[in-house]
């Protein structure tokens, strides 16, 4: 900070929130009405529309990473003395008014085989689900459902997995480019 400040003259910037711009903030109240029409909704369990992106959907990733891209490579021309010294991806991921995703697209998810990388017992011992470990079917890539495998935990950890999945992938396509 001090280096940045004194090459600076005291101009600073750390930028929150850049990719879909503070997840929880990204309702319509606070964002481009287009937005609507680029990244799709979460879905609560009742089918009502939950005014919050989903991390499930393909089309609002390659969205995101196109447009936080498109901007980075804007801040790299506009700002040459380098005062922007921080970007956060994402800020304050989740979802208003639903622990998770329940759209048609999202259902098919849960339904499916956990990742496998969740399956690692050092990590299932640390989600509190060691149980899972020696289960039949549970260990390694083709593992349970997210229902079999992380039982009441499981819809929390299933929009945990996607959101930061989501964030990580917006994350590399910068590194990429």
């Amino acid at each position: 900070w001090g280096t940045t400040a004194e090459f600076t003259h005291g101009k600073c910037t750390i930028l929150i929130g850049a990719g879909i711009n503070h997840w929880y903030h990204a309702n319509l109240m606070y964002r481009a009405g287009i937005h609507a029409l680029m990244f799709c909704g979460c879905v609560g369990v009742n089918g009502g529309e939950i005014d919050s992106p989903s991390p499930v959907f393909e089309a609002t990733l390659a969205a995101d990473k196109k447009a936080f891209t498109a901007f980075m490579r804007y801040l790299k021309k506009a700002d040459p003395e380098h005062t922007v010294i921080m970007v956060q991806v994402e800020n304050e991921p989740g979802a208003w008014g639903t622990v998770r995703d329940y759209s048609a697209t999202a259902q098919k998810l849960f339904a499916g085989a956990v990742p496998a990388a969740l399956l690692r017992p050092d990590l299932l011992r640390v989600l509190g689900h060691p149980e899972a470990i020696q289960a039949p079917g549970r260990s390694g890539a083709g593992g349970g459902s997210w229902q079999e495998v992380f039982g009441a935990d499981a819809d929390e950890y299933f929009q945990a997995w996607y959101v930061a999945h989501f964030i990580g992938e917006v994350a590399a396509a910068l590194h990429a480019h």
